[in-house]
């Protein structure tokens, strides 16, 4: 008799955690924890071409308009100041604006790239890896007071990505 009620009370204990876990799941009380502060892309988005191996991993893409105006500007701004809180983690990223005209407050920092998104909207900003794969996009906010929390935004993601790095496969 003990030998039944223990192999009962194993196959509960084994049993119940299992079932509660699904039914956590299935009821929908669950929800993945998100890390990110941009929005993941839903699909896969080729933006630019394949970087070499001994050129930075990260590409931080700004979809420029084609008239450059006080939005594009701040977010150039924006861009050089992201890539100044790197520090030492500067070599691991590289500005890039993707656009039809080449603004002309563009920093010797930040690379000029023609061309266009067909699927993304411009004014907006991407993280791209190495392959040339869009990962994140970040909105530009209506509020211009927000900007700086769009940066921290940034920085967050750059610096788990660059974290977690191993570099080109």
């Amino acid at each position: 008799m003990p030998k039944k009620k223990f192999l009962w009370l194993f196959a509960a204990c084994c049993l119940v955690p299992l079932a509660m876990a699904q039914l956590v799941l299935s009821a929908g009380w669950f929800s993945a924890g998100a890390n990110s502060k941009g929005q993941w892309l839903s699909e896969e988005i080729t933006l630019l071409p394949a970087t070499a191996a001994d050129q930075p991993h990260w590409r931080l893409v700004y979809l420029a308009p084609t008239d450059c105006q006080q939005q594009c500007q701040q977010t150039l701004n924006l861009m050089t100041q992201i890539y100044t809180a790197l520090g030492r983690k500067q070599d691991n990223l590289t500005l890039v604006v993707l656009g039809d005209v080449a603004p002309k407050e563009l920093a010797t920092t930040m690379q000029f790239q023609q061309g266009k998104s067909s699927v993304l909207a411009e004014g907006q900003l991407i993280l791209v890896e190495h392959n040339g794969l869009a990962l994140l996009q970040y909105q530009f906010p209506a509020d211009a007071s927000q900007l700086p929390l769009l940066g921290k935004a940034v920085m967050s993601d750059l610096k788990k990505l660059i974290s977690y790095d191993r570099g080109p496969v």
